[in-house]
């Protein structure tokens, strides 16, 4: 989690954006592997 809360709405979408992402990659490759 970020130390600093950052109000712009667009970074913390895009903040869970790459994490949604990360983890989606993360499951198929432990589904895959």
């Amino acid at each position: 989690m970020a130390a600093k809360a950052i109000p712009e709405p667009t970074t913390i979408l895009g903040v869970l954006f790459i994490g949604g992402l990360g983890t989606i990659l993360n499951r198929q490759r432990t589904v895959a592997g």
